[in-house]
């Protein structure tokens, strides 16, 4: 969304920073100079004001005039922030030779030797008092002939606000300038945080909001009667843009959660105080509904309240255990009406997103505050929603991103929920998502993202089941458990439909989960990293399972239908014939070359000649004599086509 000048701006204010950082001295005088000149006539600007209507009192040319003055102290404000990291990131001599710049310019009547500290902060005061100027004249709101100047208003005010942030560093290294200055920037920035007010003004005021919070003089910042107010006001405010709302919600969210030190307990209880009205304010709407209200009111509560939680829940990631613990208790009721009412609207696409977006939030960040039982029964009412919605389908990527959630969870609480994610997924989830792989192959990914990471981190499970049906002298006829190692068949059947996709993100995912498996496994050559893969994929048929991996493999080498990904297969198909090197060469790749077609008897001869012939085990001539071998198939299958076939 922006404009060709615009660009051609931020391109010029790069090229300027560039040329300051060889630079400094003059390319400052060049900026100071002028931004003083456009400020002299900004800060008049108010004598030409008639606030009884709330215009100006200056005739045509002279609004042309003034658009052009402004437009330039907006343009140098902005390079003035864009240089603020050549002032403070290079080192004390640079900050030095900047600030003697400063007072050279505001203070050409004094002696550059006699001044004290406070007055370093000339050019800051200068842009608070511009600021502060421009926030209470609201120079936006004005009626002009020239409709030009109105936008050039709101760009100059956005800028102002954004220069204010990039100098908050200096303005709060003092702490009595913090003190001085705090006030006064609250009183610039959040009366300009509202809906009513240009959009491009309240985002750079938000974003100056969340740097202040991030300071540390964030516990005063919050004890101050206007911070508490907007902080009750916030959850009213509704802007255009969301993420103009996310950020004030992130900068609340440091005042309000983010550990203190030195804190009263009185500031201690205002702050609970406050975190309490904020979040209760922001939900209570939620919290109001029923499974029995309208379609439309819910999805509008929903698609409002439920984004802007998960974005805190995802803002507070990195906090301390402490901060997410009162996150939690803030909004457990929230979580709690969340699953009541998830059943009802869960067919409603919108509605069940927002839901399940917001629980894979509270699961990444908050899973240890919701504890074995909240997840448990949150996870068992999704399991039964899936089940009887699942020809809707609207919401498995999502379900299946809860899931793997779930069973990656430390600790042995898994296994209260492995075997009913794997019952569904296998029973009802690869089913649907099978004969609907074209239209969401968003969920076939998150299916095979899933069962990875259910053999990747859960394989304990599969292998002591193995162990225990028969396959140990220490099995116990007493023993009843479910058949596991079947479910790992179906498991791994899964990536073997992955590979039979046209889709190269799902064949890639495929390929790349069982790669990966291997690693760890050793999945070609072990199940539990115990038995040799002869005796224990014979009794479980897994190796006619590998066989067909080498099958789709090779095929696809050969019609170059994932071409892009042909070094990943030939790895593959090498990993896979590490296994049994004599049975790959005696066995598959004669019934493999058998079953090729568009080629004769004497071609399949000379394929299986050449190929036998040349069977080395290290990986680089496999590979090489695997390359010669598929572009040998390739050139007798075009040698045998009709003639005229065209491919």
């Amino acid at each position: 969304n922006e404009t060709d000048w615009q660009i051609f701006l931020k391109s010029s204010i790069e090229i300027i920073s560039m040329v300051a950082e060889h630079a400094l001295l003059e390319t400052l005088n060049h900026i100071l100079v002028p931004w003083k000149t456009s400020y002299d006539i900004y800060r008049r600007i108010e004598t030409i004001i008639d606030h009884q209507n709330c215009s100006l009192n200056c005739e045509l040319s002279e609004s042309e005039r003034l658009f052009y003055i402004i437009t330039d102290f907006s343009t140098l404000t902005q390079t003035l922030a864009r240089l603020s990291p050549l002032f403070f990131d290079q080192g004390s001599h640079s900050l030095l030779i900047f600030l003697f710049y400063c007072l050279y310019i505001f203070l050409e009547n004094e002696e550059i030797t006699n001044v004290s500290l406070p007055m370093i902060n000339s050019l800051i005061e200068k842009l608070l008092e511009s600021a502060s100027l421009a926030t209470s004249i609201r120079f936006y709101n004005l009626k002009s002939r020239n409709s030009r100047l109105t936008d050039c208003f709101i760009d100059n005010h956005s800028q102002l606000l954004a220069a204010l942030k990039t100098y908050l560093i200096w303005m709060t290294r003092n702490d009595k300038l913090a003190v001085e200055n705090l006030k006064l920037i609250v009183d610039i920035t959040l009366p300009v945080i509202h809906d009513s007010v240009p959009l491009k003004i309240s985002n750079s005021s938000a974003h100056l909001f969340l740097a202040l919070s991030n300071l540390n003089c964030a516990p005063n910042l919050v004890v101050l009667p206007d911070v508490s107010h907007f902080i009750n006001l916030a959850p009213s405010l509704k802007f255009r843009d969301n993420q103009t709302n996310f950020v004030v919600y992130s900068a609340i969210t440091n005042l309000l959660l983010k550990p203190w030190t030195d804190c009263s307990q009185d500031n201690a209880n205002h702050r609970n105080f406050l975190t309490e009205v904020f979040f209760d304010a922001l939900t209570w709407g939620f919290r109001d509904l029923s499974p029995a209200n309208d379609e439309g009111r819910v999805r509008q509560i929903v698609e409002t309240v439920l984004p802007a939680l998960s974005h805190v829940i995802d803002f507070c990631k990195d906090f301390p255990v402490a901060s997410k613990k009162r996150l939690f208790f803030a909004i457990k009721p929230t979580i709690e009406h969340t699953v009541i009412l998830f059943p009802a609207y869960a067919k409603y696409t919108e509605i069940s997103n927002c839901i399940l977006i917001f629980f894979l939030s509270v699961l990444r960040v908050l899973q240890q505050h919701l504890g074995l039982d909240g997840t448990k029964n949150a996870v068992q009412v999704f399991l039964d929603v899936a089940v009887k919605e699942q020809e809707a389908g609207n919401f498995l990527d999502k379900l299946l991103q809860i899931f793997q959630l779930v069973v990656e969870a430390p600790g042995s609480s898994y296994k209260n929920f492995l075997p009913g994610i794997l019952q569904l997924c296998m029973d009802n989830v690869y089913p649907f998502i099978l004969s609907h792989s074209t239209e969401k192959p968003d969920a076939f990914m998150a299916l095979l993202t899933l069962l990875h990471s259910i053999l990747l981190n859960r394989w304990q499970y599969f292998y002591s089941s193995q162990v225990r049906l028969g396959y140990s002298p220490v099995y116990s006829e007493t023993e009843n458990d479910a058949p596991e190692p079947v479910q790992l068949m179906a498991v791994l059947q899964v990536f073997g439909q992955g590979l039979l996709q046209q889709d190269i993100n799902i064949f890639k995912l495929s390929l790349a989960s069982l790669e990966n498996l291997n690693a760890k496994w050793k999945l070609y050559l072990n199940v539990g990293g115990r038995f040799h893969v002869v005796l224990i994929l014979t009794k479980l048929n897994l190796y006619n399972g590998l066989s067909k991996y080498l099958s789709v493999l090779l095929q696809t080498l050969i019609e170059k239908s994932q071409s892009l990904l042909s070094e990943d297969i030939q790895m593959a198909v090498y990993n896979m014939a590490t296994v049994n090197f004599e049975h790959f060469f005696s066995t598959f790749l004669p019934q493999f070359i058998r079953n090729i077609d568009g080629i004769t008897d004497q071609q399949r001869e000379v394929l299986l000649t050449n190929f036998v012939r040349n069977h080395d085990k290290d990986m680089p001539t496999f590979v090489q004599h695997l390359q010669i071998f598929v572009n040998d198939a390739q050139h007798f299958r075009l040698c045998s086509m009709p003639s005229g076939f065209i491919l």
